[in-house]
């Protein structure tokens, strides 16, 4: 992450309700990558998930970047989307942790290296991320790397 500047939570939370109306889905979360495992830093915490409990949860069950199917792809720059946790093969076994039923996760680069990721869970449900929606958060995100990492 860019040293000279503290990411600001007002810039991630503006981030956060961008991707909601976009999306519908709330539990949106920003993680880092922090010696070869991922690290929460920040979730739109709802009556689903507390901040507090999404971060407990990962510090008890810590998600090692390179051993992960899911991160192994983000990490190379990818986005991924998986509209069925449950039954996509490529899914990644921590989603149960959290009841996680559709996913996106999006890459955020520092100097052309992927430094983080923002998750964007269904919770409970399936959701369907299609082309245009995955488009417009895209768009969003890449605006927020620009100006904030």
């Amino acid at each position: 992450m860019n040293k000279s500047r503290k990411i600001d939570i007002e810039i991630i939370n503006q981030l956060f309700k961008n991707l909601n109306e976009v999306t519908g889905i709330e539990n949106i979360a920003f993680h880092k990558f922090v010696d070869e495992e991922l690290s929460p830093v920040h979730m739109m915490g709802t009556k689903t998930l507390k901040t507090e409990d999404w971060k407990e949860v990962h510090s008890k069950n810590p998600v090692r970047i390179l051993e992960n199917p899911v991160l192994k792809k983000v990490v190379k720059g990818e986005i991924v989307f998986i509209n069925d946790t449950i039954n996509d093969k490529e899914s990644s076994p921590e989603f149960k942790y959290f009841g996680i039923k559709s996913i996106a996760v999006f890459p955020l680069f520092k100097d052309s290296e992927v430094c983080g990721i923002i998750v964007i869970p269904s919770i409970g449900t399936k959701f369907e991320f299609c082309s245009e929606i995955i488009g417009k958060c895209k768009e969003l995100i890449e605006s927020f790397n620009k100006n904030s990492m």
